[in-house]
């Protein structure tokens, strides 16, 4: 069985014709996972009062819990729960600047029901505890930018998550 040359170029053209198809095909699939975990973040950042489950948000997601994980991290750069730790913890840090509600208060408002597990929390991401940060940012002029303080460095580099 013999091929021509005009078969073969024909059969050339249809497999990279398949391929850019196949290209266009993942792409597409490729935004709209982007636009679910965006869907996702904002339901996060709207409901930080809220104990989440990744379960939950992956199926808000309409993916399996393990593929959703692994888009979460490779679009945001954190775990679904490490990324609402840290949502919680820049919304604590927006209260203890700018308003004079209790730290248990506030714990509260960002989801936490025990004190001392927002206390570790935000410690772990900051570096100070909330009554520390609450100080520092209260009085700008004597922060040391130097300081492992995350949020108050966002604050003052005008960086969001």
């Amino acid at each position: 069985m013999s091929i021509s040359l005009e078969e073969s170029h024909s059969d050339n053209a249809n497999h990279y014709e398949m391929r850019a198809i196949n290209r266009n095909n993942e792409e597409l699939v490729r935004r709209r996972a982007i636009e679910r975990i965006q869907v996702v973040v904002i339901f996060m950042e709207r409901n930080l009062d809220r104990p989440l489950r990744v379960h939950a948000l992956a199926e808000m997601a309409k993916m399996s819990q393990g593929h959703f994980y692994v888009l979460f991290k490779r679009a945001v750069g954190l775990t679904p729960i490490d990324y609402f730790i840290r949502l919680r913890i820049k919304r604590a840090c927006e209260l203890l600047s700018e308003t004079s509600l209790l730290v248990k208060e506030i714990a509260g408002l960002v989801g936490y029901r025990d004190t001392e597990f927002f206390f570790r929390s935000f410690r772990l991401v900051n570096g100070l505890t909330p009554g520390e940060y609450r100080k520092m940012a209260t009085r700008p002029a004597k922060w040391d930018q130097n300081s492992t303080s995350e949020c108050r460095q966002q604050e003052l580099l005008g960086n969001t998550l």
